[in-house]
């Protein structure tokens, strides 16, 4: 069951730049928790649901329900745009460059995939849509979903929506970040790989 309370104002310490204290004390937060509540599927739910822009950052992404939400979502969001902020390393190593979920997102034109690259991990599990704000301790996996310990945060908040996405774009505009390749299957040699790219 999730918890509905009002946030004090020292209950946050995540923005970038000063919040109003108001802003805090007046936003209502939503808390659930892994593995006793399905927060796989409010995630999915929360995210089809966006019908605005959608700033997404998360080190790991791989959830097939998760992915299939974001594809949802663009599709029907009358094309405003998604971007999603992904961790290169975690990336590689999850091998999503030949993911059936991101292969999609990929060829949807109003979708942008980047990549931080660097030995310091892009760590951030969070996402804005609208007045909407999501944070927590819990990965977009199945693992982080239904086998860890995890929380899952949704708090509505204009203000601190709208911090994140300053935070957001300052992490979307770092002059050393990559574009995210995906990789189509090589239907002549089965167990290769060409890429694909378009311009992100």
């Amino acid at each position: 069951m999730s918890i509905l309370v009002r946030l004090s104002v020292l209950a946050l310490g995540m923005s970038c730049a000063p919040v109003q204290a108001g802003a805090i004390r007046d936003a209502k937060i939503q808390v659930f928790r892994s593995p006793a509540e399905n927060i796989e599927k409010v995630d999915a739910s929360v995210i089809r649901a966006c019908r605005e822009p959608l700033d997404l950052a998360g080190f790991v992404l791989t959830d097939t329900n998760v992915l299939a939400a974001i594809a949802a979502a663009a599709a029907g969001n009358g094309g405003a745009p998604v971007r999603i902020y992904i961790d290169q390393g975690e990336a590689a190593g999850a091998g999503v460059h030949r993911s059936p979920g991101y292969l999609a997102l990929a060829d949807m034109p109003n979708v942008k995939i980047r990549m931080k690259a660097g030995r310091q991990a892009m760590h951030l599990k969070s996402y804005a849509c609208g007045n909407l704000l999501r944070t927590g301790s819990s990965n977009f996996s199945g693992v982080a979903f239904k086998g860890q310990d995890n929380d899952l945060v949704l708090i509505r908040s204009k203000e601190l929506a709208d911090d994140f996405r300053t935070h957001f774009e300052t992490l979307w505009s770092r002059s050393d970040d990559k574009p995210f390749t995906p990789l189509q299957p090589d239907l002549e040699h089965p167990r290769s790989y060409t890429t694909n790219a378009r311009p992100q």
